[in-house]
């Protein structure tokens, strides 16, 4: 019996692995540090709502849990009063970072957390040009994770600190 030729060239490759290979496949409910939090306080003054949390964790006073769904619901964020957080699921950013530019064309203080995906569309069509972005270092390790995130995140401030980009280093 002679093997195909595919047989004879194939290949044993090693799964490719890394944030960039495995979209939509990592943990979406790592926390973000109480530390990183305190900072960003610090730094824009204290969170009155967390837009997109667990019961168990949740970064401000006020809160919407997945249950109530802040980004399909009718839920006005605009209509809420004070800093609102967010940290939305990295495997689907695009609808949040629209609904925070929508949201805070209508007056709404929002802090959102993502990676600092410069090239993505929704970056450029929902970030660039309507929020202040802090790019953060040193890099975030989240809660329950074992190492620091592996890309860049950044921070977009929408009608705190004017529109422009920075370095923030958030621990000091």
């Amino acid at each position: 019996m002679t093997k195909s030729q595919s047989e004879m060239f194939s290949v044993d490759r090693p799964k490719k692995t890394g944030a960039s290979n495995n979209r939509h496949s990592s943990n979406q409910a790592y926390e973000t540090p109480w530390k990183f939090i305190r900072a960003v306080e610090a730094r824009y003054g204290p969170l009155a709502t967390d837009l997109a949390c667990t019961f168990e964790n949740k970064k401000a006073p006020g809160w919407v849990t997945e249950a109530t769904d802040s980004l399909r619901s009718d839920f006005l964020w605009h209509g809420l009063n004070g800093l609102l957080w967010l940290n939305p699921p990295f495997g689907s950013i695009a609808p949040w970072a629209e609904k925070c530019a929508m949201e805070a064309a209508k007056g709404a203080k929002i802090i959102l957390l993502t990676p600092a995906s410069v090239d993505a569309n929704w970056w450029s069509n929902y970030i660039h040009g309507k929020a202040w972005v802090d790019f953060i270092s040193p890099r975030i390790q989240f809660d329950g994770a074992d190492d620091p995130f592996p890309k860049p995140l950044a921070l977009s401030v929408f009608n705190i600190a004017g529109i422009g980009y920075g370095p923030w280093r958030w621990l000091k």
